[in-house]
């Protein structure tokens, strides 16, 4: 993850989600992008080829919460670090974050998305739907609700023919084949004759899995 040369990290992880249920909307869901780049230009130059998400169980949502959340700790003055974070808060016995001893760069915020909001003036749901739009691939460790949900309720936000890839075992592409997106109990956005929304790629068992990020 990071440079031997220099402590600078080469990755960048934001958490939208951790939990298993039963709270809806704030289940497993992570997004990985390079430290170098910032969600600003990632969105402002509709990069396609810098986020991945790991898991989605959410995904407008959760990037729209952690935009409120930076929203109201700025409009209260609250420092940084004794700032309060909704994902810390659905656990009692959770630390503040200051006691974590997180680098501001690798921290669950990214200033920049409130500066688009300042800047463009635009919704905290509009500048997720951009960012969710713009994640070039997911990687789906399993198919329970937790860790799908934001994947299947985002869809339709898809852009038509996008190089969008969803990896998974056999099993998991399978399942989300054959139980979800089966015009049944979702929509068929994988084999449309006006394009696909969502494409799946099986992830063979000992098989390396390459997926190009950029790097700046």
């Amino acid at each position: 993850m990071k440079n031997d040369k220099s402590t600078e990290p080469y990755f960048q992880l934001t958490i939208l989600g951790c939990s298993g249920g039963p709270i809806d909307g704030k289940t497993c869901s992570f997004l990985l992008k390079p430290s170098k780049i910032s969600y600003y230009d990632i969105i402002l130059n509709s990069i396609n080829d810098c986020v991945i998400g790991l898991d989605a169980g959410t995904g407008i949502s959760g990037v729209s919460d952690l935009l409120l959340s930076k929203l109201n700790n700025l409009r209260y003055n609250i420092d940084a670090n004794n700032e309060r974070n909704y994902l810390l808060d659905l656990y009692l016995d959770s630390l503040p974050i200051k006691d974590y001893n997180l680098n501001d760069k690798i921290r669950f915020n990214d200033l920049s998305l409130v500066n688009l909001m300042q800047d463009y003036k635009l919704s905290p749901i509009e500048i997720s739907v951009r960012l969710i739009n713009l994640i070039s691939s997911y990687l789906i460790t399993h198919v329970h609700l937790d860790h799908i949900s934001g994947l299947v309720i985002n869809s339709p936000i898809f852009q038509q023919n996008s190089k969008k890839l969803v990896y998974g075992s056999e099993f998991t592409i399978n399942s989300l084949k054959e139980n979800l997106f089966n015009d049944k109990v979702w929509p068929n956005l994988y084999s449309n004759s006006k394009g696909s929304l969502v494409n799946f790629k099986v992830i063979e068992k000992d098989e390396d899995v390459s997926m190009d990020v950029l790097e700046n």
